[in-house]
């Protein structure tokens, strides 16, 4: 096993959390000494962590494409899927046989494990649907399958007697660059968020904390919020909210386009750190990139209380609050402050975990499974 591939069936460079992760996994696994190649439909190049990048679709079908995208983003995308699921086939015939693909989308595994013979990881972000699930457990016994799931309730929900030995946990991973301190730039009072408003359509509780700020300013005239990645759509909506519940848009900054080298120099100087995702079927199976990255940055983590951020996040990692009660982050807040040496032993231990999310560990934990389900030596 020495090339992993990583197909992808949208667009790549992006500053979207797939194409972070995914550059970054290429990233760690190039220092590991695999030869590491990103599939896309789009272009070919090289990305900022110096990974290559090749477009598998001809010329002519990604300009057939982009012209789709003007009147229907979900056919384009649909036909754009099933290319890439195509067009992975003849990738598949000519890779060396103990090659790995590393793949994020179900459609992509149909054809390679049909069709081809190398080893295949898939990491599954969604619910997988009862089809896919069946297609899943009649094809594990070939030995050249693996399912990584995010948390262990994403693998609960993934397992069956036939999964069961297949599953592993493959949880988000932070870079080492966000573990090196930028120091004397910390703003005690920054509140801060690093993320998305929407998340493949899904409400992350951007719009709900506004009514938490508005409190937090009324009571506290030194607190500040800033917003890191924020889309200018969702944008838009947020300033609606503000203008609506009188909030003073002075104290609050939004930062949209940060490419992701870049962000530890803003989790240098916020002290406070939101997840505010609410409870639902989809947040439940999510591993929010930020709880790791939040914690190599050392910084006070607050999460709305939800089993799955809570399962992530124990209570000896970070300060809960109610994201239906609008006074709650304010007291999390207030909690923090004044208990400092509890809020230091929650830093220390925050810290320690992410440690313990490396990428180079991420892929590390993949390619052993792949490998003792294979029968095939690392």
């Amino acid at each position: 096993m020495n090339r992993i591939y990583f197909p992808l069936a949208s667009s790549f460079p992006t500053v979207k959390a797939y194409g972070v992760t995914t550059a970054r996994t290429a990233e760690a696994s190039t220092k590991m000494n695999y030869e590491a190649q990103i599939l896309t439909p789009s272009t070919t190049g090289v990305d900022e962590y110096s990974n290559k990048y090749l477009g598998i679709l001809p010329e002519w079908l990604q300009i057939g494409i982009d012209k789709i995208f003007k009147y229907s983003e979900v056919i384009a995308f649909r036909i754009q899927r099933i290319s890439c699921s195509f067009f992975l086939i003849s990738i598949g015939k000519t890779a060396p046989q103990d090659s790995i693909f590393w793949c994020r989308d179900i459609q992509l595994v149909w054809p390679l494990i049909l069709f081809t013979k190398q080893l295949i990881i898939f990491e599954s972000h969604n619910q997988v649907s009862r089809t896919g699930k069946r297609f899943l457990e009649s094809r594990v016994r070939t030995g050249r399958l693996v399912v990584g799931a995010l948390t262990s309730v994403h693998m609960k929900n993934l397992g069956s007697k036939a999964l069961e030995s297949y599953v592993f946990q493959l949880p988000m991973a932070a870079p080492q660059n966000f573990f090196e301190p930028i120091v004397g730039i910390r703003d005690k009072n920054l509140v801060g968020y690093v993320g998305k408003g929407l998340s493949s359509g899904n409400d992350n509780g951007l719009i709900t904390l506004l009514e938490h700020i508005e409190y937090c300013l009324a009571r506290s005239s030194t607190l500040k919020f800033i917003f890191i990645g924020i889309e200018s759509n969702f944008r838009e909506s947020m300033d609606i909210k503000i203008r609506e519940l009188k909030i003073d848009s002075s104290r609050i900054r939004f930062v949209e386009h940060v490419s992701h080298e870049e962000i530890p120099e803003y989790l240098a100087q916020i002290n406070y750190g939101i997840i505010p995702y609410p409870q639902s079927d989809y947040n439940s199976q999510r591993f929010p990139i930020k709880a790791v990255e939040y914690s190599a940055a050392k910084i006070n983590i607050i999460v709305n209380k939800t089993t799955a951020l809570n399962n992530i996040l124990s209570d000896d990692k970070a300060t809960y609050f109610d994201i239906k009660n609008s006074k709650s982050l304010f007291e999390a807040i207030t909690k923090i402050n004044q208990d400092p040496e509890k809020a230091g032993v929650l830093l220390r231990t925050a810290h320690a975990w992410a440690l313990e999310h490396s990428y180079e560990a991420r892929v590390k934990t993949a390619v052993e499974k792949v490998a003792k389900v294979s029968g095939r030596l690392a």
